[in-house]
């Protein structure tokens, strides 16, 4: 018996659930996207126009209780009007360099069959997200291949009491449930969460110290039966 299913929740139920929440999100195209649950593992197949969709889709189906992982094979469908290469590196560099998130010059874009590889090096950590998420949501971008990294940082011996701290103000993780080491510029989260958000906030927490490089998520996603819906 799995996880999910000693909760209450069967992957046939999983389904229903991630069926409805694509449903109910803006800018999802539900009937176009399969959905198969195995063991609490979601996976998410079919075509949509834009990389931000299949982005989208994602982030909603990580949002719902019982899911284990996604396994996003959604592929973006190409049309008569779909951007050149030229043209999305045109829209690339102009979007990271309009964009009040992004210091100007601290990334390069390269543009191949519609991918987009990110380069460069940034102070934060959601710099380094929000130039994905800028770029992901230009028309004609196939995929995002991230490779920004962040610059070195000094350890600090406050650092561990400083996570914990943000993970306690947080209503979303479930801070006494998560362990946290620093090994110098290094933060590693163990323990368990009550579901994919929470381990996610849990991680951005960790990447919004000031001397942290590296946040290794060991967090274990465990559904309690309390928490199952009729």
């Amino acid at each position: 018996m799995t996880i999910t299913e000693a909760a209450g929740l069967t992957d046939a139920r999983i389904k229903e659930l991630v069926e409805d929440e694509l449903i109910w999100t803006a800018g999802v195209d539900a009937p176009a996207i399969g959905v198969a649950v195995t063991d609490g593992a979601v996976t998410l197949t079919g075509e949509v126009p834009y990389y931000w969709h299949r982005h989208t889709a994602a982030k909603a189906v990580l949002r719902m209780r019982g899911v284990q992982a996604v396994a996003n094979e959604i592929t973006v469908r190409g049309s008569h009007d779909t951007p050149t290469d030229t043209e999305i590196a045109a829209a690339v560099a102009q979007a990271l360099t309009w964009s009040s998130r992004i210091p100007t010059g601290e990334i390069d874009a390269e543009v191949h069959d519609g991918g987009v590889v990110l380069t460069g090096q940034v102070s934060w950590d959601t710099t380094r997200r929000g130039a994905e998420r800028e770029i992901a949501a230009l028309k004609g971008v196939q995929w995002v291949d991230n490779r920004i990294t962040l610059a070195p940082r000094a350890s600090a011996a406050d650092t561990r009491t400083r996570i914990t701290a943000a993970l306690e103000r947080n209503a979303l993780t479930d801070a006494e449930a998560i362990h946290v080491h620093v090994d110098g510029t290094t933060a590693i989260l163990t323990g368990e969460v009550r579901s994919y958000d929470a381990k996610h906030q849990a991680e951005l927490a960790a990447w919004g110290s000031p001397h942290i490089t590296e946040v290794r998520n060991n967090l274990i996603i465990h559904t309690h039966a309390t928490q199952v819906q009729p």
